[in-house]
Formats: structure tokens, sequence, C-alpha cells
């Protein structure tokens, strides 16, 4: 797991509330919602990195939404 996979996994365990999901799992297969996407995506923006909301919703795997961070900001901004 990289460094933007595992922030971003902390975020989605902390909204969730639970930890037992990978990273190539589907938010919305392990019980996501609008109102977890609201938090995950805030969260997101105002800890780790500005994620297009586009972005997030095309991205529904903590993998691809870290690629995405890594690839918007690969000077390695926080």
């Amino acid at each position: 797991m990289t460094d933007t996979e595992k922030k971003v996994f902390d975020v989605w365990a902390e909204v969730f509330e639970r930890d037992d999901f990978g990273i190539d799992d589907d938010f919305f297969e392990i019980g996501g919602d609008s109102m977890k996407a609201m938090k995950i995506y805030m969260r997101l923006t105002e800890n780790i990195a500005e994620v297009n909301i586009d972005d997030f919703f095309e991205s529904l795997t903590i993998r691809s939404i870290a690629e995405v961070i890594d690839k918007k900001y690969s000077k390695g901004d926080e």
C-alpha cells in the first residue's frame, strides 16, 4: 500500500467506522452512500489533497482515488 493509499484508507475507515475492506473494494459495494461520499470527499480535500468531485465518483476504490491524487500532485503536495 502506498502512502497515499494508506491516507485514503484511513479516511474511509474513519467514515465507515470499520476497516474490513481492501483498497480495491468498490465504495458502494461496501455500503457507501451519498452522505458517506460527501464526508470522505470533504476529509480528502481538507487533509490530503483537493479532489475534484467528478474524479471521486469516477474513482470508486481507494487505489483509484490515490492514483488520481498522485497524478494530480506528482510533486508530493499534501
